[in-house]
């Protein structure tokens, strides 16, 4: 029951995230929206400097100052919305599984909590993303990568395509 909740406040929190104010009426501000922003590489900004928590083993999640929630509140506000972030526990190497399972930081540096122990009673809106990271996206992207610099990937890696030498991609 707790994980449907958890993937349907995923799934809502998204759509939410990206809406601002309807229509040009001035209206008056609401209340600021408790927030949890959780998350993998993408959403941390992996490799993208200056970075969070320099001095913790935290750094090693590679949370960029300007990562996706960062930027997703400050746009939200400049419309109007306002979030009160109570947390963003977004980590670069994140799986999906460490929603729901401690995650092990590099180097045996220690463990991060599980992302869903973020969430507070009152928090009324978690926006994220996983999934990258355990689908093997940076292999995809090699994969692709590597078809494009030989000249065979106008395909971009779809099994059974075509590159723009002819050449079957596989």
């Amino acid at each position: 029951m707790a994980r449907r909740l958890a993937a349907a406040t995923i799934a809502l929190g998204s759509c939410l995230a990206l809406a601002g104010p309807a229509g040009s009426v001035a209206a008056a501000p609401a209340d600021p929206v408790p927030t949890v922003f959780f998350g993998d590489s993408c959403t941390a900004n992996f490799g993208i400097a200056p970075v969070n928590h320099e001095g913790s083993e935290k750094l090693f999640c590679f949370q960029a100052k300007e990562d996706y929630p960062a930027v997703a509140t400050r746009r939200l506000a400049d419309k109007g919305v306002t979030l009160d972030v109570q947390s963003d526990v977004s980590c670069g190497g994140a799986l999906v599984h460490h929603f729901w399972q401690e995650q092990e930081l590099p180097f045996g540096l220690g463990k991060l909590p599980p992302q869903q122990d973020a969430l507070k009673q009152d928090t009324q809106l978690t926006v994220g993303s996983m999934g990258g990271n355990t689908l093997g996206f940076n292999r995809i992207l090699k994969q692709c990568s590597d078809k494009l610099r030989t000249g065979g990937c106008s395909a971009a890696g779809r099994a059974g395509g075509r590159g723009r030498a002819g050449r079957q991609v596989r």
